[in-house]
């Protein structure tokens, strides 16, 4: 990837506008559906040696999970490492990182999460296909979550996992969905104790203790304005029907 250290530009995502300098075109082209002219709340850059340090922690993940080490491109791991100084800021302002697969059904944010591999995008795909005219796809991995007041919204990211799926776009959040796999098709409501475990697993936790401890508070607000559920599920139509049934009372 050619550098374009004086190639600037800006994104509006989850109602803040974010100045971006990068040294690689494909951040650029990652972003091009968030791009604004509207002025900039903070401002975002990376040093080549934070640059490599992706490429260290990459390898770190994949020796802890018993997984083979990938080389990445350096354009690439400027992506990651400049969405990871943005989720740092953005907890200042009320804002986090929750992994996970986000739809919006009739205009309520549904999100899927579990650990990689599980089949949340696959999950938030049957949506998709069972109700086509009243599913949209919000982000398919790295959404942000923010707050009007005590309503939690998820905010579309350019940061939407390999598929590309997902857009410009925020609804309320309704619900977070657990997911696992199972040999049947079976969904519960859940309480915010059980849910705890899960959702600091799937949240982005920040390096400073301070920002942390603000992590904590902001994930225990959603918890309480957000229907909580575990689905065991198989990847089948059925399990959608399911979902949809007991989130939203609908047959």
């Amino acid at each position: 990837m050619g550098e374009v250290e004086t190639d600037r530009f800006a994104i509006r995502i989850a109602g803040v506008t974010v100045g971006i300098r990068p040294h690689y075109q494909m951040i650029r082209d990652l972003c091009r559906k968030y791009m604004t002219k509207d002025p900039e709340d903070l401002e975002v850059s990376v040093s080549r040696e934070e640059i490599l340090q992706e490429q260290m922690q990459s390898d770190k993940e994949a020796l802890r999970e018993k997984r083979s080490v990938c080389r990445f491109d350096a354009g690439y791991l400027e992506t990651l490492a400049i969405y990871r100084k943005i989720a740092e800021n953005l907890i200042d302002r009320e804002i986090f990182l929750f992994h996970g697969s986000a739809i919006a059904y009739k205009g309520s944010g549904v999100l899927f999460t579990a650990v990689s591999g599980t089949g949340k995008s696959t999950h938030a795909a049957l949506w998709k296909e069972a109700f086509p005219g009243d599913v949209l796809y919000v982000n398919d991995d790295k959404p942000l979550i923010r707050f009007d007041g005590d309503v939690p919204y998820v905010c579309g990211t350019p940061w939407n996992g390999k598929h590309f799926r997902g857009d410009p776009v925020e609804v309320p959040l309704r619900a977070v969905c657990f997911l696992k796999r199972g040999t049947e098709n079976r969904m519960s409501r859940i309480e915010k104790r059980d849910a705890w475990p899960g959702m600091l697993q799937q949240s982005y936790r920040p390096a400073s203790q301070e920002r942390f401890v603000r992590l904590m508070e902001l994930l225990d607000k959603m918890a309480d304005h957000t229907d909580l559920f575990t689905l065991c599920c198989r990847p089948d139509r059925e399990a959608a029907m399911l979902a949809k049934k007991t989130i939203f009372g609908e047959e």
